[in-house]
């Protein structure tokens, strides 16, 4: 599968996040949604792995460049981030911690199921 087709298959999963978003209007980003249909296209087999890996490669190899405007925003809004730092690092923190533990659990059903 050529690198266009691989990474159709990415945007496909990102567009159907953005329809289901509309239609179960949870607090849920649309990115996520995506995830979501991903990790069950990969757990039911429908998609495999290899179907994804080289759009996937080349995303990863360049997403530094996606924290460009991330980066941009905290120095502009440096004073609101200095006054709510305590805040934003226990929310951080707490928010890291929590992703990790559900990532760690996933993971280790996914690896009983094999």
């Amino acid at each position: 599968m050529n690198f266009l087709e691989q990474f159709a298959i990415l945007i496909a999963a990102l567009f159907a996040g953005s329809v289901l978003k509309a239609i179960l209007p949870l607090p849920i980003p649309e990115t996520i949604y995506g995830m979501v249909i991903l990790f069950i296209l990969f757990l039911t087999k429908a998609l495999k792995t290899s179907d994804v890996k080289r759009a996937s490669e080349t995303i990863l190899e360049n997403m530094s460049f996606l924290f460009v405007p991330a980066g941009v925003g905290i120095i502009e809004n440096f004073d609101l981030f200095r006054q709510n730092f305590f805040a934003m690092f226990v929310i951080t923190f707490i928010t890291a911690s929590i992703a990790m533990i559900v990532s760690m659990k996933l993971v280790s059903i996914v690896q009983k199921g094999k």
